[in-house]
């Protein structure tokens, strides 16, 4: 490739997109103005001086070189699986988009790996993000408009044996909820967790297939946790009774039906007293009455993961201790905020 100066450059053919940026107070766009393999037009010569391109590429990526539409081209190919796809290369770079609704995975070593390699960049949206169907979940190019052919191939080996963005879609279409406190099951409060619960499991697909409600005994409860998953429940939830007060019995109950105690208690506020246990390979959650009146808590945090049955562990709880504040916004855009990112 080589370099000419704009006025010069009528019948030359631009070795790469050039981009427009408008931003005049009322509009606000950037946009590829000429596309690659574009020829220059006489009435193209003052367009190009307009946005301030005094020179041009033209000509043949040089030996040995990739150029840069290729390069994102190869990256995209790179992170393409099921249920994620790249799109066509613009400006140099190609974005990656979810073919399905379900749970982001990044594989965030290797993509620190490949963005240490000089003059390639991935960027992407958090780790263990839940995802609409045709969202775009990460963009990739390199910086120059070439690169070395075994830079390349090194970077493209880098995921040679491990993805570095999975998406697992929805599994869990069937939840059993307990309500528990003795007060609701005496008819003294009406039972509020319900249409909460129907709600958060509703935008992703999972059906309540019933709730009970429990009085504030251990045995009780587990029976019903137990009765849910003989009729065909993957996952169980237990709302209330979390707290250390006397008569709350939800987390023995839940400690006596599970096989395994991931957690009583996360670094969230709010959401703190959240309980996560399993029960074989069956969540059963713990959800604190705080969930009652906050919008979001722990619950909202994990519940993209348990929904898509990705097992969660006691360091996946701690880790949330960064990002585990929530600030309450006046106007929520969770989860498009910074709570329980890391």
């Amino acid at each position: 490739m080589y370099k000419v100066r704009t006025q010069d450059s009528v019948g030359k053919v631009l070795i790469h997109d050039v981009t427009k940026i408008v931003s005049d107070g009322k509009v606000h766009e950037k946009y590829a103005v000429f596309k690659k393999n574009h020829v220059i037009k006489e009435e193209d010569i003052e367009v190009l001086l307009s946005i301030g391109k005094e020179y041009i590429y033209a000509g043949d990526t040089d030996s040995g070189m990739v150029h840069e539409n290729d390069a994102a081209l190869a990256m995209g190919r790179m992170c393409e699986n099921e249920h994620l796809i790249h799109t066509d290369v613009s400006e140099g770079r190609v974005d990656i988009v979810a073919q399905e609704e379900g749970l982001l995975k990044v594989n965030v070593e290797k993509l620190y790996a490949i963005n240490t390699v000089e003059n390639f960049m991935i960027s992407s949206i958090h780790n263990n993000s839940e995802v609409k169907k045709g969202q775009r979940i990460a963009g990739m190019k390199i910086i120059p408009l070439e690169i070395e052919e075994e830079l390349l191939e090194y970077v493209l080996n880098i995921q040679k044996d491990t993805a570095i963005f999975t998406l697992i879609p929805y599994v869990i279409k069937k939840a059993g909820l307990v309500i528990t406190g003795s007060e609701i099951y005496h008819g003294r409060r009406e039972d509020a967790f319900t249409p909460v619960m129907k709600s958060k499991l509703g935008r992703y697909g999972c059906e309540l297939i019933g709730s009970r409600v429990a009085y504030d005994d251990e045995d009780l409860i587990a029976s019903y946790i137990e009765d849910f998953i003989n009729e065909g429940a993957e996952i169980v939830f237990c709302t209330g009774g979390m707290s250390v007060d006397p008569d709350d019995k939800t987390p023995v109950a839940i400690r006596k039906a599970a096989t395994e105690v991931v957690t009583h208690g996360a670094p969230v506020v709010p959401g703190a007293m959240q309980m996560v246990a399993y029960k074989g390979e069956i969540p059963v959650i713990g959800v604190p009455g705080g969930a009652l009146f906050n919008r979001v808590t722990t619950l909202d945090i994990i519940m993209p993961r348990l929904m898509a049955n990705d097992r969660i562990t006691r360091r996946d709880i701690v880790e949330m201790a960064h990002g585990g504040y929530c600030l309450k916004c006046d106007v929520c855009h969770f989860p498009q905020c910074g709570f329980g990112k890391s």
